[in-house]
C-alpha cells in the first residue's frame, strides 16, 4: 500500500449502492489484513459495485474507492425475467446480453422513447446488408417461455423474435407489423415460443434492412412461462 496501511475494509453491493449502507445483498468485510479477498455468495448474471478503504485507526480511515464487477453469466432460473434498460451506459448492454452487428453503435441502450424510466434498447437498420441481432441471457427450455415487450419501428425493417442456436438465428415470429411500421408509438408485443423445437438457450431479436432506413426501439421486456396470464408484467 502506498499509504503504509496494513488493514482495509471492503464493501460490496448491487450496482448503485452506497458503501456505508446495509441491506439485502450488501457485504461488509472489516479488519482485512491481506491485500486480496475472495467475495462469495454473489448472484450470477449480476452487476456489483465494490469499494475499498484503508484503516489507520478506528477514527482515521481513507475515502472509499470503488469499481464495478460483473459475475459470471449462467442460466436464468427465476421468472419472470424483466429488463427495463435502466442504469446502463449508452454502449453497454444489460448484464449477460450480447449483440451481433457490423457496427457497434447500431445496437445500444439510451434515453430514446422509453416507455418507463430512463432507457430503452435501440437497434438501427441503415444499410442494405444490415443484420442486427441482440441476445438475452441463457434460459433453460425456451420453448416453455413467452417474451413480451413494448416497441416500435420507424420504417419498414423486418423485426423478428427467435432463438439462437450457436451463431445461427432461428426465427419464431415476425413482429414487424405489430410494431407499427412507422407510427412512432410503442406497441405491446407478445411472442409465445412454444412452437420452437430446437435446443437453443438464448431468445433473440433480429432486425433486417427492408428497402429503407429504420430504427427499432424496445422497452420493458419480460420473459415468463407461456401459460401465465396477461397480468405477467410488473412495469408501471
Amino acid at each position: 500500500s502506498s499509504d503504509g496501511a496494513t488493514e482495509w475494509e471492503i464493501a460490496c453491493g448491487p450496482s448503485g449502492f452506497h458503501p456505508d449502507s446495509t441491506g439485502e445483498g450488501v457485504i461488509h468485510v472489516d479488519h482485512l489484513t491481506t491485500n486480496w479477498y475472495q467475495l462469495t455468495s454473489l448472484t450470477a448474471n449480476s452487476n456489483y459495485d465494490v469499494y475499498v478503504r484503508s484503516v489507520c485507526s478506528a477514527t482515521n480511515k481513507s475515502s472509499w474507492r470503488g469499481s464495478q464487477i460483473a459475475t459470471q453469466c449462467d442460466f436464468m432460473t427465476e421468472f419472470p425475467y424483466e429488463e427495463g434498460f435502466e442504469d446502463y451506459d449508452a454502449n453497454r448492454l444489460p448484464q449477460c446480453w450480447e449483440k451481433r452487428t457490423r457496427n457497434t453503435q447500431s445496437v445500444s441502450v439510451g434515453s430514446w422513447d422509453a416507455r418507463s424510466g430512463w432507457g430503452s434498447l435501440h437497434l438501427e437498420s441503415m444499410w442494405t446488408d444490415t443484420v442486427q441481432v441482440v441476445m438475452l441471457p441463457q434460459m433453460e427450455r425456451v420453448d416453455t417461455l413467452m417474451v413480451s415487450f413494448f416497441g416500435y419501428v420507424t420504417g419498414l425493417a423486418t423485426v423478428q423474435v427467435g432463438v439462437m442456436e450457436g451463431e445461427v438465428f432461428v426465427p419464431v415470429s415476425d413482429v414487424s407489423s405489430q410494431m407499427g411500421n412507422g407510427n412512432y408509438c410503442l406497441q405491446s408485443i407478445d411472442v409465445d415460443l412454444a412452437s420452437y423445437q430446437g435446443n437453443g438457450t438464448r431468445i433473440a431479436l433480429r432486425v433486417l434492412y427492408d428497402d429503407m432506413d429504420a430504427e427499432v426501439y424496445v422497452d420493458d421486456l419480460v420473459a415468463t412461462g407461456s401459460s401465465t396470464s396477461t397480468s405477467r408484467r410488473s412495469f408501471n
